[in-house]
């Protein structure tokens, strides 16, 4: 016969699950293997901080500031952050 005959939704919802169970363990056992290939030494080792380059603000005042006088020129020289709204609220009255 041509007629399709869908499983139970019960056997869906228990295949389901295996299937993530499944992709779940495979990304749990790759990150362990990527972690244990890593020497022990340098997994502990705290990140390099950036590189910096002077700027010309910097250039003109950082030279004879001290390393706080040179942090707030470099956070003065950095981009303005996106403006942040609270969620379901608009500002603006476009419909």
């Amino acid at each position: 016969s041509d007629t399709f005959i869908a499983p139970s939704p019960r056997l869906a919802v228990l295949s389901a699950m295996a299937i993530a169970a499944v992709a779940a363990l495979a990304g749990a056992l790759f990150s362990l293997r990527q972690v244990a290939q890593i020497q022990p030494a340098s997994a502990m080792r705290p990140p390099a901080p950036p590189n910096y380059q002077s700027s010309a603000l910097e250039a003109l005042f950082g030279g004879r500031r001290d390393l706080l006088g040179r942090m707030a020129i470099r956070q003065l020289m950095q981009p303005p952050a996106p403006p942040r709204r609270p969620l379901g609220f608009r500002l603006d009255d476009d419909r």
